[in-house]
């Protein structure tokens, strides 16, 4: 019937999420809630809109079906899902009227990112190619020599296109990325550095 109890919680400031959500969009919203001794709450409830679906497959160069190759997509609040043996992948839950954004990885396998778009329907089916990706990594000091921490480092292949690299303990290494030209930067992509990634190639700066 849709309903949730939790019970037993020590008093304090709960934060109320909905994690799963199947063929649901999941909301955006976070609630708070100030739990106090021998006091409960009711009628906390959510009204929640169906979604669409998006589905696809992800293959190799040679056109055969990729296993447990990982798939994301952006901006929609889902997690990421694994493809099956057949290479196939669905996300359920998402809106409609976005164009979505959705790569594929495993290992040092990467495909471009691809592009969907539903007009109110589920979105069009989506064929991924993986092929060699590359990876950057390296260290952050500050200017007295110690390691940085707690920042990030920016890779750049374009205006439209921009990944952040936390970095822990002065060092950062990124996920894979299609091979190509980048700026690396961290206060400016002015002051930035260019360099060329090859496919497969793990470069450590």
């Amino acid at each position: 019937d849709g309903a949730y109890t939790f019970s037993g919680l020590p008093p304090g400031q709960y934060e109320l999420n909905l994690v799963r959500l199947p063929g649901y969009i999941r909301p955006t919203k976070t609630r708070l809630l100030q739990v106090e001794a021998a006091k409960s709450f009711q009628g906390v409830d959510y009204a929640v809109q169906r979604g669409v679906q998006l589905a696809g497959r992800v293959v190799d160069q040679t056109g055969d079906a990729v296993e447990r190759a990982e798939v994301r997509v952006e901006p929609a609040r889902v997690d990421p899902v694994l493809t099956e043996s057949d290479g196939g992948f669905v996300f359920d839950g998402l809106k409609s009227g976005e164009t979505l954004r959705i790569r594929a990885e495993k290992a040092e396998l990467f495909s471009p990112r691809a592009e969907a778009f539903s007009s109110g329907s589920n979105y069009d089916d989506v064929s991924l190619e993986l092929d060699e990706g590359a990876r950057v990594s390296g260290t952050l000091a500050t200017t007295d020599g110690s390691a940085a921490d707690g920042a990030s480092v920016q890779l750049q292949a374009d205006p439209s296109t921009r990944i952040a690299i936390p970095v822990h303990g002065g060092l950062f290494k990124s996920q894979v990325v299609p091979a190509g030209e980048y700026t690396i930067w961290v206060d400016s992509p002015a002051a930035g550095i260019k360099i060329e990634l090859a496919p497969g190639e793990n470069r450590d700066d």
